[in-house]
C-alpha cells in the first residue's frame, strides 16, 4: 500500500514542463522537477546550500528532495528575528532553487533555517 500512495504522491506531482515561478517582493521561487529526476536523487544526496557566501545583491538557495516534503525556509538574525520567509509550501520531489536580494537587509551574519518534516539544517551566510 505504502508503494501506491507513494507512486500517486510522485504521479500527482510529475506534470510540471516548464518551470513554475512564483515572485515576491524579496524572492523568486525557481521550480525545476524536470532538471533532477526522482532516481537521480538518493536519500543520502538530499542536500541544502546557499550561496554565494558572502553574499552581495542575491543569496540563492539550493534544496533537492527525494520525496515531495512541506518545506519551511527562513532567513533570521543571530537574534532568531525573522528577516524573511523564502518557502513555506509542499514542494515536489527534485531541486529546487530560491533566490532573495538581499538590497534591504543590512550587512552581517545571518541564518538561513531550512525545515523539512522533522529535520532542521542551518546554514551561516555573510550579507556584504
Amino acid at each position: 500500500m505504502k508503494g501506491l500512495v507513494l507512486f500517486i504522491l510522485i504521479s500527482f506531482f510529475s506534470p510540471f514542463s516548464l518551470p513554475l515561478v512564483e515572485n515576491s517582493s524579496h524572492s523568486v521561487c525557481y521550480l525545476y522537477p524536470k532538471s533532477a529526476s526522482v532516481s537521480d536523487i538518493t536519500p543520502e544526496y538530499e542536500y541544502f546550500k546557499a550561496y554565494p557566501n558572502p553574499a552581495y545583491e542575491v543569496l540563492t538557495v539550493e534544496i533537492g528532495m527525494k520525496l515531495p516534503a512541506r518545506i519551511s525556509l527562513k532567513m533570521v538574525n543571530l537574534e532568531g528575528e525573522m528577516i524573511r520567509t523564502l518557502a513555506d509550501d509542499l514542494f515536489p520531489p527534485g531541486r529546487h532553487f530560491f533566490e532573495t536580494t538581499l538590497n534591504s537587509v543590512p550587512s552581517g551574519t545571518y541564518l538561513i533555517r531550512y525545515e523539512k518534516l522533522d529535520k532542521v539544517l542551518v546554514r551561516r551566510v555573510v550579507v556584504k
